[in-house]
């Protein structure tokens, strides 16, 4: 039986990491101070959701994980890169909400204000930033070259410069092996793996027994590698000076510590 260990304690620091500080309403008027906080408030309670469904299917039989498993993988994956755009760059949320309250909103077509992967998470690479033909329509994807060269970079450095073995533990010497450049490679890498593997089990791509490719092991490996490219992006976040509802770095790095592998072991038939 697979089963993630002490998951209200990883779920909380996930939410934590992803979407800092906790956001409640006001005591006054029992609503939150600003739609920014509003739409926070919705996707800790997502994730929060999430990981209660993957804890559930993490102890059930193999066919079952590796069904839902890709969904709730990627629901994963999608809401906490969210979490870190609405931190980062709050206006593309906000404009995006703004849209879905609006009376003739329809949910049978798609939008030109909804979150897309390919342009607000990753996009194609720029070989020159500062020409003008790149900077008409400059790329803000959270995984794109502006943000990682003018903002994750440096907010690694410092991630890196801040770490406090005695808090992280063993998680030390994972963080400390690379520098700033090699933790967003790896974060990259590892993002577009995960999404692309996630998919092909979510739309039935796979015209094999989806368990051949998509088996416990598998599954539970690449559910590791999501948590760590959002448990580190969020960390790399509490960096950053100019992020929406930062906890404390040493707060940080201590719910980091929590967020710890998903072990695999056999499912009792």
């Amino acid at each position: 039986m697979a089963a993630i260990s002490n998951n209200d304690a990883r779920k909380n620091a996930m939410v934590r990491l992803l979407c800092g500080q906790e956001v409640t309403p006001s005591e006054e008027t029992g609503d939150f101070d600003n739609d920014l906080d509003k739409i926070i408030a919705h996707l800790s309670s997502s994730i929060e959701n999430i990981c209660d469904e993957l804890a559930m299917v993490l102890n059930s039989e193999d066919r079952k994980l590796s069904f839902y498993g890709p969904y709730l993988g990627r629901a994963m994956l999608e809401l906490g890169m969210t979490c870190l755009v609405a931190r980062i760059d709050p206006f593309r949320v906000l404009v995006m909400k703004g849209k879905q309250v609006q009376t003739n909103y329809d949910l049978g077509k798609p939008h030109s204000s909804s979150m897309k992967w390919q342009g607000d998470v990753v996009d194609e690479d720029v070989n020159d930033l500062w020409s003008d033909k790149s900077l008409k329509n400059p790329t803000r994807a959270l995984l794109g070259r502006y943000q990682t060269e003018l903002t994750l970079i440096s907010a690694a450095e410092k991630m890196i410069d801040d770490l406090e073995e005695s808090i992280v533990g063993e998680k030390y010497d994972l963080l400390t092996g690379r520098d700033a450049v090699g933790h967003i490679g790896e974060i990259k890498s590892k993002t577009n793996r995960c999404f692309s593997s996630f998919s092909k089990g979510i739309h039935q791509e796979l015209l094999v027994p989806i368990d051949s490719l998509l088996d416990r092991d598998t599954v539970v490996g690449l559910l590791n590698d999501a948590f760590y490219v959002l448990s580190t992006l969020g960390l790399i976040m509490s960096h950053v000076p100019y992020a929406y509802n930062n906890c404390n770095v040493d707060d940080c790095q201590q719910m980091y510590s929590v967020v710890e592998d998903i072990e695999v072991q056999e499912h009792a038939a």
